[in-house]
């Protein structure tokens, strides 16, 4: 039998990352590391994450398989940001999470996989908001919105994904990110009905059904999906 693969897997404990970890724990070692203490027993390990100067410690004497980040930050009053407004200090906690950490990640990852015959894999958590903007329209009549920064931040994981993808012969790895859309989370109904309305599939999503497209990537016979993006938005932005 052969020995278990291990998943260093950021963003552990939120709504996309337990519902992944749960499933991908079965043939996986999965490392877990978020902001909160763990409240699953799926992980063969845990780390609570007080900062991002942590991140390249995790890489010390280890050796991962595969690196997933699945962390975001959207803390109270997320929302109630504008460009009219622009709060530097919320930027740059937005950024810290959702596009330095991934850096910094990647950049330990990187020299942890040098040279090995194996290549190196990384997901990267994405959004239909770093392929296209959100529509205001889907937030009328709800206390629901999206602030500006975060759609800035899903690009920027974009633009990561296609970089790491793109100097595979100097970093030996395969970068790719998979992009969900309007995953139910009890939201408001005035959005579930305006969601549903646009939406190709008419619902939301559930978390369970990003398992598959991680699957897929971490999978060792895919040797040559490298620098791509999958959506799994339901059809949202093939219209």
């Amino acid at each position: 039998m052969s020995e278990r693969k291990k998943i260093l897997f950021f963003g552990s404990e939120g709504r996309i990352g337990k519902s992944v970890c749960s499933a991908l724990s079965k043939d996986y070692d999965i490392v877990g590391v978020d902001v909160m203490e763990a409240k699953s027993d799926f992980y063969s390990d845990y780390v609570v994450l007080n900062g991002i100067d942590q991140v390249p410690g995790l890489y010390e004497g280890n050796d991962y398989y595969a690196v997933v980040h699945c962390q975001q930050f959207k803390p109270a009053g997320f929302v109630d940001h504008s460009l009219k407004t622009v709060d530097l200090d919320f930027i740059d906690k937005v950024l810290d999470v959702n596009v330095k950490l991934p850096i910094i990640s990647t950049s330990s990852y990187i020299h942890r996989v040098a040279g090995k015959p194996e290549p190196g894999r990384i997901i990267n958590l994405g959004s239909t908001y770093g392929l296209i903007s959100s529509n205001p329209a889907l937030y009328e009549n709800t206390e629901m919105g999206n602030p500006f920064i975060y759609t800035v931040s899903k690009f920027g994981i974009g633009g990561l994904t296609k970089y790491v993808g793109s100097y595979f012969k100097e970093y030996n790895i395969l970068c790719n990110s998979i992009s969900p859309h309007g995953i139910e989370n009890n939201q408001d109904p005035t959005f579930v009905k305006n969601f549903s309305h646009r939406s190709p599939m008419g619902r939301l999503s559930q978390p369970d059904e990003l398992v598959s497209a991680f699957e897929f990537l971490l999978d060792e016979r895919n040797t040559y999906v490298n620098g791509a993006n999958i959506p799994v938005d339901g059809g949202w932005t093939a219209c």
